[in-house]
């Protein structure tokens, strides 16, 4: 059965949960010509409801029917060519739509809807993935890949010059008390996927066991981008105590950074 939650689809192009959003920076003190494309969630607890979009549309029933009949067999047999063995109508880890949002992914001005999926849990942190681009009721474009705990897409504006919205993926995880999440940044061209990287945007070891250590914390980042062929991007860093994990205090100016490589972890693999 097909679990789609009642909140999937963002009606203004991205989600805005848990503080996320993109804009244009205007802020003091920073160059003008940078694009936001995340920022921190105001609380720490929030940092894992980006599941939860204010403003949403639900699939109609002709793009159900290209899911359940299409899309799924297609990732199963991919899947099943790489070996995975997970059980997609798992009860629990199995296929889930996780998010949606609308924009211009696989051409410029083009009406789209794309949706972050999880095909099957397979461990730990990790997953099989993938984004469906639709546009009107048929499948545009369909991306699978390795990922970890994915939990939504957001959409970013064009930051390449191709004139199409770029995808912000959310993942994260958590192992022996610490928690971390991550923004992976991809771009659809009309048949290929432009990755460009993924960097960490929070990390805590609130959950450890030493629970009186001053030392314990969490730092979170918000992103930046600047527009070109190949698009630079920066970051400022925040830190925040455990015991108070809605205050956070600036900890690191604006400075550029590079954009992580999974390799062939996070491979996407353009199937449409």
């Amino acid at each position: 059965m097909l679990q789609v939650p009642d909140k999937v689809f963002s009606k203004i192009g991205f989600s805005l949960a848990a503080g996320l959003f993109w804009a244009l920076s205007a802020a003091q003190g920073f160059p003008q010509d940078l694009i936001q494309v995340y920022a921190m969630p105001e609380q720490k607890t929030q940092r894992s409801e980006a599941r939860k979009a204010p403003e949403v549309v639900g699939l109609s029933d002709s793009q159900k029917a290209v899911v359940e009949n299409d899309i799924l067999a297609v990732a199963r047999r991919y899947w099943r060519k790489q070996g995975e063995d997970c059980d997609p109508q798992d009860r629990i880890g199995g296929f889930t739509i996780l998010n949606g949002l609308e924009g211009s992914f696989t051409r410029p001005h083009a009406k789209q809807r794309a949706i972050l999926y999880q095909y099957c849990m397979t461990g730990h942190n990790f997953a099989d993935n993938g984004i469906v681009v639709f546009e009107g009721d048929q499948a545009a474009a369909h991306v699978v890949y390795k990922g970890g705990w994915d939990s939504a897409l957001l959409s970013l504006p064009d930051i390449d010059g191709s004139g199409r919205s770029a995808i912000l993926i959310l993942g994260g995880g958590t192992n022996m008390g610490e928690t971390w999440q991550t923004a992976s940044i991809i771009g659809l061209s009309e048949q290929g996927v432009n990755n460009f990287g993924f960097t960490g945007t929070y990390h805590d070891d609130c959950g450890v066991a030493e629970t009186g250590n001053p030392e314990r914390k969490a730092t979170s980042y918000k992103l930046f981008a600047r527009k070109g062929t190949s698009p630079a991007f920066y970051h400022e860093s925040f830190t925040g105590e455990c015991a108070q994990p809605t205050k956070w205090l600036k900890s690191g100016a604006l400075e550029q950074i590079t954009l992580e490589d999974a390799g062939k972890s996070s491979i996407y693999i353009r199937l449409k």
